[in-house]
C-alpha cells in the first residue's frame, strides 16, 4: 500500500519529516481527468516552496508525529492553505520528499472549499507566505493575522512592481485545478472576477 511505502521511507530516513506522492485527478463519476506529479527530492522541494506554490497534495501525504508536533500543527489563521503553511515551517526541522509513484486517486468536484471559498483560500495562502518569511518584521506578520484583503497581504510578500503579476498567478493556481474537473465555465467565471479584480488595484 502506498501508506506502507511511505512509512518504510520515514523508518529508514529518520531526518525526513514528510513524504507524498503523485496523484490522479478524478472526476464525481470516479473517471480519471488528469494526473500530478510533484517534485521529488528534498532540493527540489524546497525551490518549489520558494516560489511559494505547494510541494504536496495533502491527503497524499505521511507526516511523523513528532515533527508535526513540534512546529504547533496546523495554523487556525491559514484557514484552507492550513497545509501550505505546515509544509513551510517542517521544511525548518528536517527533510521533505515525494514518491515517484501514484499513492492517491484525488476527486474534483464544484462544491469543494477550493471552488466555493476561492477568496479566503488565496488570502490564507499569502498569509502564510508572509508568516514563515523570515525577512518579515512582527508588525508585519501581525498584520498579516489581522487583514483578510488579499490585495494587502500580496503586496505584503509580492516583490516590488510583481503584485499584480502575483496575485493573478495565484488565482490561476487554485482555479487551474478545476479545468481537468471540466469545470471550465466557472473557472473562466473566477478568473475573469480575479483579473478585474488585479486592474483596479493597479
Amino acid at each position: 500500500s502506498r501508506l506502507s511505502q511511505q512509512v518504510a521511507v520515514l523508518e529508514h530516513t529518520p531526518d525526513m519529516v514528510v513524504i507524498g506522492g503523485a496523484i490522479d485527478l478524478i472526476d464525481e463519476d470516479d473517471r480519471t481527468v488528469g494526473e500530478t506529479w510533484y517534485a521529488s527530492t528534498d532540493a527540489d522541494i524546497r525551490s518549489v516552496l520558494a516560489h511559494g506554490v505547494s510541494p504536496f497534495c495533502h491527503p497524499a501525504t505521511a507526516i511523523r508525529r513528532t515533527a508535526f508536533d513540534a512546529v504547533g500543527g496546523f495554523r487556525a489563521a491559514c484557514e484552507l492553505a492550513e497545509d501550505l503553511d505546515l509544509w513551510l515551517r517542517l521544511a525548518r526541522i528536517g527533510t521533505l520528499a515525494n514518491l515517484d509513484v501514484k499513492v492517491l486517486r484525488y476527486r474534483l468536484h464544484p462544491a469543494s472549499a477550493s471552488f466555493d471559498r476561492i477568496r479566503t483560500q488565496v488570502a490564507s495562502y499569502f498569509r502564510a507566505l508572509v508568516l514563515n518569511d523570515p525577512s518579515r518584521s512582527e508588525t508585519e506578520q501581525a498584520a498579516a493575522l489581522e487583514t483578510s484583503d488579499v490585495w494587502a497581504l500580496v503586496l505584503s510578500w509580492a516583490p516590488p512592481g510583481e503584485a499584480a503579476a502575483t496575485l493573478a498567478r495565484s488565482a490561476s493556481w487554485y482555479v487551474d485545478w478545476a479545468v481537468a474537473g471540466g469545470y471550465d465555465a466557472r473557472v473562466d467565471a473566477l478568473k475573469v472576477e480575479a483579473q478585474k479584480e488585479v486592474e483596479a488595484k493597479v
